[in-house]
């Protein structure tokens, strides 16, 4: 019987440590998130906020920065990113035989860059996307989407930064993240783990006496 109490024991140290480890993956709620003053500007109607509503038509759209364009989000924790999705403007080129209508300022290459501060001096990681022109006429705001694997950065600022584009007036219809919990133990979980723990020693311990 003894031996028993102290293999549940051992289960719970087990389960402890597994939960102590753990990092569910989850969507960031977009309403929690800001841009910082450094973002560059928006045309009147073009709004930076507009660029986490995931509504169709309702992009933002820089103010002829062309590839100096920039959003500083604040995400007013440390998160750990898994990836990003962006959708470009969903409302440009229809001259061009590209979709609704607009210009043709289309985003070809562009840069994450995380941060632990809201300057972004203290860079911890980047990550760079190309993306190809759509080769024949999209059909819906799902034909704009890149979405961005990201190798487990930690960060509480995310820049997006356009590298290349087609036009003086890119913008973005939507970001969307995905992150996960970082690895640091809960207390609930550090107890279980050691209360576990020190069964198992005592279970030791009594076998050697026996």
């Amino acid at each position: 019987m003894t031996s028993v109490v102290y293999s549940r024991w051992i289960v719970v140290a087990i389960a402890g440590l597994a939960l102590a480890g753990a990092a569910d993956a989850g969507i960031v709620n977009n309403a929690t998130v800001s841009f910082v003053g450094s973002s560059s500007a928006a045309f009147v109607g073009y709004e930076q906020m507009f660029a986490l509503d995931a509504v169709a038509n309702t992009d933002y759209a820089s103010n002829s920065f062309g590839a100096a364009t920039h959003l500083d989000m604040d995400f007013g924790a440390a998160q750990t990113f898994q990836s990003i999705a962006y959708t470009d403007r969903v409302t440009s080129g229809g001259p061009n035989g590209k979709f609704l209508g607009g210009t043709f300022d289309f985003v070809t290459s562009f840069e994450y860059v995380f941060a632990t501060d809201a300057s972004f001096k203290n860079i911890v990681g980047t990550v760079t996307v190309s993306v190809p022109l759509p080769l024949v006429k999209p059909t819906s705001a799902a034909d704009f989407l890149t979405t961005t694997s990201i190798p487990g950065i930690t960060a509480e600022f995310v820049r997006w930064q356009v590298l290349t584009t087609n036009g003086v007036n890119p913008g973005a219809s939507n970001f969307a993240f995905t992150v996960g919990a970082t690895a640091t133990p809960e207390p609930g979980s550090l107890a279980l783990f050691g209360a576990g723990f020190a069964a198992l020693c005592l279970f030791r311990r009594r076998l050697r006496v026996n």
